[in-house]
């Protein structure tokens, strides 16, 4: 019994303890509605913030391309200025300019780098200034007027630029002409050294034909030398034979009485051994005979005669 009203007297409280639970839950149903309507708000406000964010992130990359547009065209456009310059001042060097123009182009592709890492940089800022959607917005507003009149520049330098780059093409093409005219030269050049080569060949090989006959004349010089010393020589023999003719010929000259006293002889011992007839016939000269011996030679060399007769 004391239980039960114990229990008894717990109930109301419980119910009383029901009551605010139930009071409370409705406060906090009217809560959560407004909470709700809240969250909606401020997920509104999100995406109204989260639009402009986007819309200035377009116009800002609209700007940032326009830009870098510019940028490149304006690049472009001074490229093209020296490149004309270059070229007007030195017309040969077409390929050394190329080479330059491949450069500039790696330079140009490194800036646009540089420039892609400024625009991440700049995305970064923007993701920062994104509670700041309506500044940014007018800022992009500024920056696409900058940018259309930027354009408006860029086109007119892209003119001037096509100007000088039709004007370099004008140019190139005279380089290559002389190009082209040099290399014909060079040729010429390269046939005349041909020539002279072969002429200088040519010369070479009448040059050695010159020694040739040269060698050959020097031989029949030394030839001519050694007959002429062949023939002093025997000129020399010559003389030496004259002189002993000559040494000769007064030795005949004496021995010439002698060897008309010995015909004298032999005729008359060719008469002394015929007939009597003849022995007859030459009496009367045999005295005139022995006269002409007498007189041929003196009594002295009669012994020389007799041993001459005796052989």
């Amino acid at each position: 019994m004391v239980l039960f009203r114990n229990q008894k007297s717990m109930f109301p409280r419980s119910e009383r303890g029901s009551a605010i639970g139930k009071s409370m839950f409705l406060q906090s149903e009217k809560v959560s509605p407004i909470g709700k309507s809240m969250f909606l708000q401020s997920e509104r406000v999100s995406a109204i913030g989260k639009s402009m964010f986007l819309q200035s992130e377009k116009v800002s990359a609209k700007g940032k391309s326009m830009f870098l547009r510019s940028e490149r065209v304006s690049a472009i456009g001074k490229s093209m200025f020296l490149q004309s310059e270059k070229v007007s001042a030195i017309g040969k060097s077409m390929f050394l300019r190329s080479e330059r123009v491949s450069a500039i182009g790696k330079s140009m592709f490194l800036q646009s780098e540089k420039v892609s890492a400024k625009g991440k940089s700049m995305f970064l800022r923007s993701e920062k200034v994104s509670a700041k959607g309506k500044s940014m917005f007018l800022r992009s507003e500024k920056v696409s007027a900058k940018g259309k009149s930027m354009f408006l520049r860029s086109e007119k330098v892209s003119a001037k630029g096509k100007s000088m780059f039709l004007r370099s093409e004008k140019v190139s093409a005279k380089g290559k002409s002389m190009f082209l005219r040099s290399e014909k030269v060079s040729a010429k050049g390269k046939s005349m050294f041909l020539w002279s080569e072969r002429v200088s060949a040519i010369g070479k090989s009448m040059f050695l034909w010159s020694e040739r006959v040269s060698a050959i004349g020097k031989s029949m010089f030394l030839r001519s030398e050694k007959v002429s010393a062949i023939g002093k020589s025997m000129f020399l023999q010559s003389e030496r034979v004259s002189a002993i003719g000559k040494s000769m010929f007064p030795q005949s000259e004496k021995v010439s009485p002698i060897g008309k006293c010995f015909e004298t002889l032999l005729i008359f011992a060719l008469l002394y051994l015929t007939d009597e007839f003849v022995l007859k016939s030459t009496a009367e000269t045999v005295p005139n005979g022995f006269g002409v011996l007498f007189k041929c030679f003196p009594f002295r060399d009669f012994i020389k005669i007799g041993k001459i007769f005796s052989l």
